[in-house]
């Protein structure tokens, strides 16, 4: 019983972690996009 619930303990933390950093990759791919497609609107 005690195992089982360190277990979903365990995942729970690691799909926040997970989650966090999928987050994060999103908002680096989005940052990223925007600034490329702000040079070209600046250059333009």
């Amino acid at each position: 019983m005690l195992a089982s619930v360190q277990a979903v303990k365990l995942i729970k933390s690691y799909r926040q972690k997970k989650g966090l950093k999928l987050k994060r990759e999103i908002f680096t791919c989005v940052e990223q996009t925007m600034t490329s497609s702000a040079e070209v609107f600046y250059s333009a």
